[in-house]
């Protein structure tokens, strides 16, 4: 018995707890180092593909190491002894910087457009080259509206002067977010973002090859059951085939549910507040945008590579949808600042997938429009109940109530 009270105690000690959540993170960033490594080596001679599975595995991997032992070390535990920022200016910092980076990996696309435009598909060229607008669009804004959404309970901090390239592209990437994020008050987010999911209805919503056939699909194809969802193309196992596709299918459905239900708030005015501003609603929206995110972006890796069989590669999938969630919806409710902690680290684990996902939007631009206006749907209209729930506490965002107090 004096056994188990020794064991409980010491593992509910801060430093034990600290040094084990540090230990994990660092077995998952070198686990995916090593993929990546194997998987170059299984690609040689072709330089490509060896390009692509290191970008694909040491580009989070780096993002990773910064931002839980560099820039957020309070999110596993270790806070530092001397705190010259609040935890609020670090993820900015982090955030925007990571954005940054990720915003030159996708201009990268533009150099594509020549060949493109040589060989004749100049549709597909202006297609790509608005598509890379649209995810360094989504990078930017993504970052302040995380920023937005951190500063309802964190302190902000006194604003800190730099210089150097580095306060350079924070400040670029803040101007360009805060630009994007300006014009989305609640209801106007709400609408846009209703209105581009049910748009997917009937634009093509899958792309011209794999198990949908060889012609695109529209999204109320998808609801009928007449084609499967995108990502179920680059599962090979039948049965998980029918599991992605079946998941998709129903997300989807609900996900325009949502959306009918949310333009009918807004249409309703203040009939509708009491739907708009519903909790649960927002968090359910977040987890169903954390789905589509998480989903496209394993259906890639799924699709590309083939180092990590399909079996694991799924069960990743669902351990990184399902298991943050958990822990960010039991962590709400308990103590505040481990509330803090374990948001913080969730955000950072997210960052990463959200850019992969965004810059895999690329792909689709000429393919599959309605896809996208989809995923881009979903994140309007998490945005747009979030800033429900503020009108709730009487708060605005920050660049929003700065763009009203200017007009």
């Amino acid at each position: 018995m004096l056994g188990r009270v020794e064991v409980n105690i010491l593992w509910r000690a801060p430093g034990v707890q600290s040094l084990l959540r540090r230990f994990f993170a660092v077995a998952c960033i070198l686990a995916l180092v090593g993929i990546g490594v194997y998987g170059a080596w299984l690609a040689r001679p072709d330089v490509r593909n060896i390009l692509t599975y290191l970008a694909a595995t040491l580009t989070p991997a780096t993002a990773y190491t910064f931002g839980y032992f560099r820039c957020l070390p309070g999110a596993l535990g270790a806070v530092r002894i001397t705190q010259e920022r609040t935890p609020w200016q670090q993820w900015s910092d982090f955030a925007r910087l990571s954005a940054f980076v990720a915003i030159c990996l996708a201009l990268t696309w533009v150099f594509v457009l020549p060949k493109t435009l040589s060989s004749g598909h100049r549709g597909d060229g202006i297609r790509v080259l608005l598509g890379v607008f649209l995810v360094t669009s989504l990078m930017a804004g993504c970052v302040v509206a995380s920023e937005e959404y951190l500063a309802g309970t964190m302190a902000r901090g006194a604003a800190m002067g730099g210089s150097g390239w580095r306060a350079s592209a924070r400040r670029l990437v803040g101007r360009w977010g805060a630009g994007l994020v300006k014009p989305l008050r609640a209801k106007r987010s709400l609408s846009l973002g209703s209105g581009l999911a049910l748009a997917s209805l009937i634009l093509d919503t899958t792309v011209q090859f794999g198990c949908n056939g060889s012609i695109p699909h529209r999204g109320y194809e998808i609801v009928s059951g007449r084609a499967a969802w995108v990502t179920a193309e680059s599962v090979n196992a039948a049965a998980l085939r029918v599991i992605v596709a079946q998941a998709g299918r129903w997300a989807y459905v609900l996900g325009l549910v949502i959306s009918v239900a949310t333009l009918a708030a807004v249409l309703a005015g203040s009939a509708g507040d009491a739907l708009r501003r519903s909790r649960p609603l927002m968090v359910g929206m977040g987890g169903l945008g954390l789905f589509f995110i998480c989903d496209y972006t394993f259906a890639w890796a799924r699709f590309v590579g083939e180092i990590v069989p399909e079996g694991p590669t799924f069960a990743i999938w669902m351990v990184l949808w399902l298991l943050p969630v958990a822990l960010w919806l039991g962590r709400a409710r308990g103590d505040p600042r481990r509330w803090e902690h374990t948001r913080l680290a969730v955000m950072i684990l997210y960052l990463p997938i959200f850019f992969a996902s965004f810059y895999w939007l690329v792909f689709l631009a000429p393919y599959a429009p309605g896809y996208i206006s989809f995923v881009v749907a979903m994140l309007l209209l998490w945005w747009g109940l979030v800033q429900s729930q503020w009108e709730v506490s009487g708060r605005e965002c920050e660049p929003i109530a700065e763009w009203k107090s200017r007009h």
